[in-house]
């Protein structure tokens, strides 16, 4: 059902401005955007073209195997499309958020209140470990939701770098 709406709505939005989107899709899914923009600025640097090794796509480095079934995409040249690859990164955040917990206003939280940022899977790693990591976070994927948490507390009142118009 997810997969069809969005499908639709790509199908028929009109191209907007990265930044604007990031807004638009973090609220549609009930994330912070700060935190779409924190994981987009680790993942790809901005890059809309950016291709991994391991099968990653786009700004948020949407892996084409992992999630080509759940968000009915047919091609993985799909994903470098920034819309697409924004409706869908911000989907698969509020997936993990949902999952793994974690209160939606990241600015309420200075950056030494750790048990917002817990795993509610009970490892010693912040959730966002998980959009690194899927299941099983390991050392690097610590190392990820540590920079990500970072970015989000410490730049909460400055903006992240822009990123490049598609």
């Amino acid at each position: 059902m997810i997969a069809l709406l969005l499908t639709i709505v790509a199908a028929f939005a009109p191209p907007l401005p990265v930044q604007y989107q990031i807004d638009v899709w973090s609220r549609v899914w009930g994330i912070d955007a700060r935190i779409a923009r924190a994981v987009i600025h680790v993942e790809s640097r901005g890059n809309p073209r950016a291709v991994s090794r391991t099968g990653d796509y786009g700004l948020f480095q949407v892996n084409c195997v992992t999630w080509r079934r759940a968000a009915n995409v047919r091609s993985c040249a799909e994903l470098l499309s920034p819309a697409r690859n924004i409706m869908l990164g911000t989907w698969i955040l509020s997936k993990y958020q949902r999952r793994y917990r974690f209160p939606s206003d990241a600015k309420r939280f200075p950056s030494n209140a750790g048990s917002t940022w817990a795993c509610r899977c009970g490892g010693d790693h912040v959730w966002i470990s998980h959009y690194n990591q899927g299941g099983h976070v390991s050392s690097r994927g610590k190392a990820y939701g540590a920079v990500i948490r970072q970015i989000v507390t410490k730049r909460a009142q400055r903006p992240l770098p822009a990123i490049p118009r598609s």
